[in-house]
């Protein structure tokens, strides 16, 4: 049901992996603002890791976004365009902490690249989701399972969805779920010990 390619090694690896395939690329950064995927000083280096994927996509000219998702909703922070730092400067206006809508995010997503793909067709997106895959807001009393199905949904639709997460956390189990690849993004005395 799709390939997943477990990496343990940095972001310039996820950056190769997203560039595969047509030059023209919309690369939308789906970020889970809640505390427990920015906590303990982790915005740093998820500025660290967008800042790689947003320099990619300059240099390539790709279109890049940012969605946003915490509380009851999700946010567009960044729409698509070239205005790469927009990406950046919208990530420093996120105040973490609150529930995890991870499907809201996705339908965000979702809606996002279809729009974008009815102005030019020959785009290829990419969801590059930031989450521990856990989530506790949904619309029919289900959080994971709703957020499980807009990701399918969103990839029968053609659209590559990517998980970058935690390994100790649920985001890999959500990746395999769902049929999308997944990205560790581990603190780094965890990626010292392994």
């Amino acid at each position: 049901e799709g390939r997943r390619i477990w990496w343990d090694k940095s972001p310039d690896d996820l950056r190769e992996r997203v560039r595969a395939g047509r030059e023209a690329n919309l690369v939308l950064c789906v970020v889970d603002a809640s505390s427990s995927v920015l906590a303990n000083g982790r915005a740093g280096e998820l500025r660290a890791l967008l800042g790689g994927l947003v320099a990619d996509a300059k240099r390539k000219r790709d279109r890049v976004g940012l969605i946003v998702f915490r509380g009851r909703d999700a946010r567009l922070i960044a729409p698509p365009s070239r205005n790469h730092a927009a990406v950046l400067s919208g990530l420093d206006t996120v105040q973490p902490g609150g529930t995890t809508p991870l499907a809201e995010g996705i339908r965000v997503a979702h809606e996002t690249a279809k729009r974008e793909l009815r102005r030019n067709p020959d785009l290829r997106p990419v969801v590059a989701l930031v989450t521990d895959g856990y989530a506790n807001v949904s619309r029919d009393g289900d959080p994971l399972g709703e957020a499980r199905k807009a990701a399918r949904v969103l990839r029968q639709d053609g659209i590559t969805l990517v998980v970058i997460g935690e390994t100790g956390s649920g985001a890999p189990q959500f990746a395999r779920a769902t049929g999308a690849e997944f990205y560790p993004f581990d603190p780094p005395s965890q990626r010292s010990a392994a």
